[in-house]
């Protein structure tokens, strides 16, 4: 089922909020840009499949943010004294997830023989790989940096979509096409598996010349899930940071300022321990030798 929004997109991030969802809209739910206009989009958008259910509140995510804003080896002793984090916005992100059996065909040279007598013989085989909601973020400005930091992102506390969850909740329209996402995530589960491959073909006996063929595929589905994050910023000495809570784990990224009198300092103590190190183990060396050790 396809779905029409108005819709406003954001001059400076490119995100698109849906308005018939979020119709008070002032503000780009993404970045935060108040540079919103109409979107001359006209393609229809999927129905989201299923959404996450948020499961930490507004007031318990500012907390988090609090904790998360004092923690960290290099950042400055001032940081959350000094920060001053934005209110922050409920929205929900598209994301593609997607299942199905992935086969591969593979060709080596085993040995069949010994260490000092190899005898080398050609075997053929395959291996599978189930995989089950391997997802793709549906807004391309959602960068891996920002994903792996809330990680994991449960897609098995999902419930069928209803617009009732929606209530108070900005909703992001996808620019990452199912056609695109479902690309990206089987080179991503080939390359995985041709990774894998050596320990997973034959394992325990000795082999060469370990080939794959093409990746076929089969059983393939998908599910456009809605998932909940808390976004903001906060500004630190004028300059503003972008951050995001996992409204269903509370974990929070984002960019931290970094104290380098602190980071030259660590690395220099490490040098030095490493230093010291080398030379302690030099000396208890000759002090061996001349024992005649």
């Amino acid at each position: 089922m396809c779905i029409r929004d108005s819709r406003l997109a954001c001059n400076q991030c490119g995100a698109v909020t849906l308005l018939n969802i979020a119709e008070r809209a002032v503000t780009c739910p993404h970045c935060g840009s108040s540079q919103l206009i109409e979107s001359e989009e006209s393609a229809e958008l999927l129905q989201p499949n299923a959404i996450a259910p948020p499961k930490i509140s507004p007031q318990q995510a500012s907390e988090l943010v609090s904790q998360w804003l004092g923690k960290g080896l290099f950042i400055p002793d001032d940081l959350k004294k000094l920060a001053r984090p934005s209110t922050l916005r409920a929205v929900y992100y598209p994301f593609w997830t997607f299942d199905g059996i992935l086969k591969m065909n593979w060709v080596c040279e085993v040995n069949q023989g010994s260490s000092r007598n190899p005898i080398w013989v050609v075997e053929r085989g395959e291996e599978f790989e189930i995989f089950d909601d391997e997802w793709v973020a549906g807004l391309s400005s959602l960068s891996d940096e920002d994903l792996e930091g809330l990680a994991p992102l449960d897609f098995k506390a999902v419930v069928a979509y209803d617009p009732a969850f929606l209530v108070d909740w900005s909703v992001l329209a996808y620019n990452h096409s199912l056609a695109e996402a479902s690309l990206d995530a089987r080179e991503r589960l080939a390359k995985r598996l041709r990774q894998s491959l050596h320990h997973k073909v034959l394992p325990g006996q000795e082999k060469r010349n370990l080939q794959s063929g093409a990746p076929e595929w089969s059983g393939i589905t998908y599910k456009l899930i809605l998932f909940p994050f808390y976004v903001g910023h906060y500004t630190y000495r004028g300059k503003a940071y972008h951050l995001f809570v996992n409204a269903q784990n509370g974990k929070v990224s984002g960019a931290k300022p970094v104290d380098r009198v602190k980071q030259v300092a660590f690395f220099l103590l490490v040098a030095l321990s490493a230093i010291v190190l080398l030379l302690a183990l030099y000396l208890l060396g000759s002090s061996f030798g001349g024992f005649g050790f």
